[in-house]
Parts: C-alpha cells; structure tokens; sequence
C-alpha cells in the first residue's frame, strides 16, 4: 500500500488492518 496520508493517519490504518 503506498502511503498518501501524513504519518498520523497511516499509523491509525495500520493500526486498523493489524487488528484484522
């Protein structure tokens, strides 16, 4: 996945795919 979004945002979404 290329990241577009700032840092904050990207951790949060990875954050949300790990817990899947």
């Amino acid at each position: 996945m290329k990241e577009f979004y700032p840092p904050s945002k990207a951790s949060k979404m990875k954050k949300l795919i790990q817990q899947f």
